[in-house]
């Protein structure tokens, strides 16, 4: 089926309309690329070019999240107007949807009219109430195939009514994320013996990371919203960057430290990350929490580590700054996994794809 599939792309060049973040970090842009790769014309929209929340929705949505209510965003007509009148226009194959958190439920009706196929990608938890919408839940037996990166949400998609969900877990942009040459000046100023990048998000692994820097560890953080974690006194004054590092800055901040950490999204029921991948791909010694999806794409001492307690954690930090082979050898491994096919948004790409054709074939 696979080789058929793969024959039908060369012979009939598919036209994708996608809608999501196109900036170079946003895995949006990183699937735009495969795409392309896969030869595909990709037509992009990015809703932050016509939408983007005001004030007063903010504070409501604040607001809903105390009553644990499904958020509301208001003006996406334009938007959503915007999507249909490119749609209308190219007569895409496929709409892939990123995040579809301003789409009303009328447009992806509408969009079930052409002969395009339509699917959406959630990064988030959609039983998660804080990620979604009215629209978006209602939406979901509407799509032709609901893509998460979350293996058992694949069954709770069709218990809600979704025609299709398939398990499309997170990859590592290489395009992004590589081995960066950096001075000893560099080194200094950025790397740490242990790195965590990210903002603050959940209060455990925040209260994991102030655990870490009162023990003494040498421990630099970079991100945005720390100053409201209040509790971490030794982090605000000795390993807050107070800013995220980004793009080559990512990559220079992770060649020179000896071991970067990564967390679950616990919010987010998350049992693997697109830290993972990330840190990898740039050759650095990856410590993440444990989850057995993550375990799935790098093995568990030998191509990454892991710890499910605090205890662990410092025994894992403990060992590996002091048997620097050791943690070499699997940052190496794992670099090469996270280079490879298998956990590339070229596969991710292929399997839309294939669950197109596989569609296609179905309604003819």
């Amino acid at each position: 089926m696979l080789k058929e599939i793969k024959n039908n792309i060369k012979k009939e060049k598919l036209k994708i309309l996608l809608v999501g973040a196109m900036q170079a970090q946003d895995i949006e842009f990183a699937y735009k690329t495969a795409f392309e790769r896969l030869g595909c014309d990709v037509i992009a929209i990015d809703p932050q070019n016509y939408y983007s929340v005001g004030f007063l929705n903010r504070v409501l949505n604040k607001i809903l999240n105390l009553f644990k209510a499904k958020r509301v965003f208001w003006g996406v007509g334009n938007l959503n107007q915007k999507i249909l009148g490119v749609a209308n226009k190219i007569k895409p194959d496929v709409v892939f949807f990123g995040k579809p958190i301003f789409i009303k439920y009328k447009t992806v009706v509408d969009l079930q009219k052409t002969r395009a196929k339509v699917f959406a990608w959630y990064p988030d938890d959609i039983f998660n109430f804080r990620n979604v919408t009215a629209d978006m839940y209602k939406s979901i037996s509407l799509f032709d195939c609901n893509f998460t990166p979350r293996i058992f949400a694949v069954n709770e998609f069709l218990e809600i009514g979704a025609k299709r969900a398939e398990f499309l877990p997170f990859a590592a942009n290489t395009d992004l994320y590589y081995r960066e040459k950096v001075s000893d000046e560099e080194k200094e100023k950025l790397g740490a013996d242990i790195v965590f990048i990210g903002n603050y998000y959940e209060n455990y692994r925040a209260e994991i990371l102030e655990k870490l820097c009162k023990k003494g560890y040498n421990l630099k953080v970079y991100g945005n919203r720390w100053k409201k974690f209040k509790k971490g006194k030794c982090l605000q004054v000795k390993a807050l960057m107070f800013r995220p590092a980004e793009r080559n800055e990512y990559r220079k901040v992770m060649n020179s430290s000896k071991i970067a950490l990564a967390f679950l999204s616990h919010m987010n029921r998350d049992q693997h990350s697109h830290r993972g991948f990330e840190i990898t791909a740039c050759g650095t010694f990856l410590l993440h929490e444990r989850g057995e999806e993550e375990l799935m794409f790098f093995k568990e001492g030998v191509e990454a580590e892991y710890f499910s307690s605090f205890e662990e954690l410092v025994e894992k930090i403990d060992y590996y700054l002091t048997h620097e082979e050791e943690r070499k050898k699997i940052a190496e491994a794992g670099y090469k996994k996270a280079h490879s096919y298998e956990c590339s948004y070229l596969a991710r790409a292929q399997k839309i794809i294939d669950v197109y054709w596989e569609l296609k074939e179905k309604n003819e």
